[in-house]
């Protein structure tokens, strides 16, 4: 008998996922930005003045993986990365995320992600907006 419920909790306790949480910060310099435009695919934004010329942005992601060396695995193959685009002309700095965050599976499961955004914004930049079409 105590071999069976060893052998259920040892089952049980391959089966539990905890939800992993990691925070990201990426700097950007903005020495000709007049303005901010972020498509980051998230309505979780928000957005604080800061000193200083360059934008920095802290990513903070919350999936449900089997263990934080996973969560580093997808930190390290750039899947939360931010590209920028400059427009001189317009003077407008464009943050977006990756296009191709395609759905996580781990095991035949499907893994949730939540990402939140705060972005430390110069007092000289202003911010222009933001396209949310979600996508976690």
């Amino acid at each position: 008998m105590k071999a069976i419920i060893t052998l259920f909790f040892a089952m049980c306790s391959c089966c539990v996922w905890a939800q992993v949480k990691q925070t990201l910060h990426r700097t950007f310099v903005a020495d000709e930005a007049t303005q901010l435009q972020l498509n980051l695919g998230s309505s979780n934004i928000e957005i604080r003045e800061s000193k200083g010329s360059r934008v920095v942005v802290e990513i903070t992601v919350a999936a449900d993986v089997p263990n934080e060396a996973m969560m580093n695995f997808l930190v390290e193959q750039k899947r939360y990365e931010l590209e920028q685009e400059m427009n001189v002309q317009s003077g407008t700095l464009t943050l977006s995320s990756k296009k191709n965050l395609n759905v996580l599976m781990v095991k035949g499961k499907e893994c949730k992600e939540e990402l939140s955004y705060i972005v430390f914004l110069p007092a000289k930049i202003k911010h222009a907006g933001v396209e949310s079409t979600s996508k976690n």
